[in-house]
């Protein structure tokens, strides 16, 4: 075996580093144009930079209604607001109603994430009690926003749109019963009222203060 000299040592070397240069090169060099991006990363940024647009829509659009009602809000000063044509935002709501309806899904997802965290009790009769409580928690810190959709349509059924996400899947009603059939196991609740009418009744008794408190929140405390 023959002995290699320096200077072809370094040749070898040096090449091998070439190689392994041009080699990581073509792994890691971007695309050099937009056409050339993959296209799950355009769809990816597309999809960001609509979201961004959609939110961006929806907090001039709330400001606006708080500021100046439902009825008096204009799409064009939504639009102005935001920065953007008026066309522009036909592209991601088609009318003043469906900003209002998203607006509507946006507060409800909060709120639902508000009250349906751990309870602090295991006992059903006392996490139904603070279920109750973090509803009206949720209704007093957002004042402004449950007087603006009960006034936006009629208040009754926009509360029960704000606190029931839909005819079909009644988010708090089913909750109510699922705490009341846990207590009515552990015999702490009286089975003389057929349980369908003792959830009927406290669910149109929480969603009734919630109406009276809109329409009349000096005379309506949510704390009692």
């Amino acid at each position: 075996m023959h002995a290699m000299s320096a200077s072809g040592a370094r040749r070898v070397l040096l090449n091998v580093d070439s190689d392994s240069e041009t080699q990581d090169s073509t792994k890691i060099t971007p695309p050099r144009s937009a056409s050339m991006r993959p296209k799950l990363l355009r769809q990816a940024l597309q999809e960001h930079t609509r979201s961004a647009y959609r939110k961006a829509i929806l907090g001039a659009a709330e400001g606006i209604i708080l500021r100046d009602g439902y009825r008096s809000a204009k799409i064009a000063d939504i639009a102005k607001t935001t920065g953007v044509s008026v066309g522009t935002l036909y592209n991601y709501f088609d009318s003043k109603q469906a900003v209002l309806d998203a607006l509507l899904e946006y507060h409800r997802s909060r709120f639902i994430a508000h009250v349906e965290r751990p309870f602090d009790a295991d006992e059903p009769l006392k996490q139904l009690r603070q279920l109750v409580a973090r509803a009206c928690e949720f209704a007093e810190q957002n004042e402004a926003l449950f007087k603006l959709h009960a006034a936006a349509i009629d208040s009754s059924s926009s509360v029960r749109q704000l606190v029931i996400p839909s005819a079909q899947n009644q988010w708090l009603r089913w909750n109510i019963e699922k705490l009341l059939r846990m207590a009515a196991d552990e015999s702490r609740v009286s089975s003389d009222v057929p349980m369908p009418s003792l959830v009927w009744v406290l669910n149109g008794l929480l969603l009734s203060l919630f109406a009276d408190w809109c329409q009349h929140p000096d005379s309506v405390s949510l704390k009692q």
